[in-house]
């Protein structure tokens, strides 16, 4: 997918359009921000996004093929699949 296709995603399932605690007005102002945040952070980022169950941690990652490059976005199936999100922001925040 491309990030306009994954922002626009990520955009419709969030409940209230919340996604790290920001209400996003639009899927293009949610994609511009994705945009600037995945090259600072290596080739994945990961976010909290208000869902109709709670809030999750979710990843979304940019992945070079060639000159090609595509982006999708990780929504763990349960909280134990989440621990596994949550330890790797963690470890890179006191790495």
């Amino acid at each position: 997918m491309t990030i306009k296709e994954v922002a626009r995603m990520a955009y419709q399932i969030s409940l209230g359009h919340y996604i790290n605690d920001v209400k996003w007005k639009s899927s293009s102002d949610f994609c511009k921000a994705l945009s600037h945040w995945l090259p600072e952070s290596g080739d994945s980022y990961i976010a909290q996004m208000c869902l109709p169950d709670g809030r999750w941690y979710v990843e979304f990652t940019r992945i070079q093929i060639g000159n090609e490059t595509f982006y999708d976005l990780y929504i763990p199936d349960d909280r134990e699949h989440e621990l596994i999100l949550i330890n790797k922001l963690y470890r890179n925040i006191t790495m």
